[in-house]
């Protein structure tokens, strides 16, 4: 064997492996400390290089190709759904990237079988291969696409049909043409055939971006539909609040007769129970102290009243001393969801049922906290919605983040003697 070709297949793998790892760092952060992510890419590249040296057919070139990109996409945060999807994107990418720069070679009319006894054809098809691959994962990377987090059943199955189906059709082309004599025109219809069959595989991405935004606009819609009722309920209750007040102004003359009737009686015991259940009726409100937002007000307002109905303490500490200049509707559905997780944990939880939640503004951000009681464990991400129908729940954090990364913020979870506590942080400028 060429050592030559041999080097600059190895050289080929490493550029490989590089490139799938600049790839994965666009959605996810990687799992282990960057000398130990070193390790393994070096390692990976040293197997890889060794695999596609040995391999003669294609289809286990490709396949040793698969299994280290999968073994990269392994070293990142990714579910392990998207991490065999990720693998399968970019090993399609690259693919068919080496697919066009042998067509455009051949042009010349050499066949798929000189070209590897071609060293400078070898090498020449292999660096720009390699450039139209990072020119794409770039494309991808500026375009800030959403992650496959949010693809589950059959549309992850559906998504997957079409890099998969890439792979046949690439294998199939690559085993069938080897030897073959093509005349010009159909080189040249294969080169676009084979650019629209990439282009289709970039163009996952943006589909997933606008099931993401619709899922978030639906999510808004319903959320303003909540808060027309809500801030109805919210003003009827403070219609009624000022009622009661009147009423307590009215009846107070009243009240201190009759306390000073029990204290002159010597009926302490009365006179205690009477101010007590006096406190008690004037004690059920809400700590909303600093700058009202009626919008963010009545949301609070609800959660409390479904908290309640569940007989689940709600404490609630609002102090905005500085202006929203964040979106009033983006922070009513972020906290709408934050309340309504902790509320559904908190629900399953059989005593202490207890939650903490506070807003408050410091400096150029909007700080958001919750802490509750949950049955569940966790690390970084609590668990999917219990709710039996799946399909029309679990929403709920996917509109957190999708706020959290629209305002530069951020959003962290932790789970720690059956409390969960979470802390939002958004940048109010």
């Amino acid at each position: 064997m060429n050592i030559a070709l041999v080097i600059v297949k190895y050289a080929g793998c490493i550029l490989e492996v590089l490139l799938s790892d600049y790839f994965f760092r666009t959605f996810q952060e990687r799992r282990l400390s960057r000398r130990s992510h070193c390790a393994i890419l070096a390692a990976v590249a040293l197997l890889y290089g060794t695999g596609v040296s040995l391999a003669q057919a294609d289809y286990v070139m490709f396949t040793v190709g698969i299994v280290a990109t999968l073994a990269i996409a392994c070293c990142y945060r990714f579910r392990w759904y998207n991490t065999v999807f990720m693998a399968l994107i970019f090993s399609v990418m690259s693919g068919l990237s080496e697919m066009i720069v042998m067509w455009i070679i051949t042009m010349d009319g050499k066949n798929f079988t000189e070209i590897d006894t071609d060293l400078y054809a070898y090498i020449s098809g292999l660096l720009t291969a390699k450039i139209i691959t990072y020119c794409v994962a770039l494309i991808i990377r500026k375009a800030k696409h959403k992650s496959f987090q949010s693809v589950k059943g059959s549309g992850f199955i559906g998504l997957t049909a079409l890099p998969c189906s890439s792979i046949i059709v690439s294998l199939i082309f690559s085993h069938a043409l080897i030897g073959s004599t093509i005349e010009l025109p159909w080189k040249i219809m294969a080169v676009f055939a084979t650019v629209f069959l990439l282009a289709a595989n970039v163009a996952i991405f943006y589909i997933v971006d606008r099931q993401y935004e619709l899922i978030s606009s639906k999510e808004k819609f319903k959320a303003s539909q909540a808060l027309l009722e809500n801030q109805r309920q919210y003003y009827e209750d403070v219609f009624q609040s000022q009622q009661e007040i009147r009423k307590t102004r009215h009846d107070l003359k009243n009240i201190f007769i009759a306390l000073l009737g029990a204290l002159n009686a010597k009926d302490t015991p009365l006179a205690k129970e009477m101010i007590q259940r006096k406190l008690d009726e004037l004690g059920q409100s809400l700590d909303l102290s600093g700058d009202s937002c009626d919008m963010i007000d009545s949301i609070l307002h609800a959660k409390v009243k479904d908290a309640q109905r569940q007989n689940i303490l709600l404490e609630v500490t609002k102090k905005v001393d500085q202006p929203l200049v964040i979106d009033h509707l983006d922070v009513s559905v972020l906290i709408a969801n934050l309340l309504d997780n902790a509320i559904e944990a908190t629900s399953a939880v059989k005593e202490q049922r207890k939650i903490f939640f506070s807003i408050l503004t410091d400096k150029d951000s909007l700080i958001v906290l919750s802490c509750n009681p949950t049955v569940n464990t966790f690390k970084g991400r609590p668990p999917e919605s219990t709710k039996k129908d799946k399909k029309h729940h679990g929403f709920g954090l996917l509109s957190v983040q999708s706020i959290v990364e629209k305002y530069h913020g951020t959003c962290h979870f932790e789970c720690e003697n059956g409390i969960v506590t979470t802390t939002t942080v958004l940048h109010n400028q």
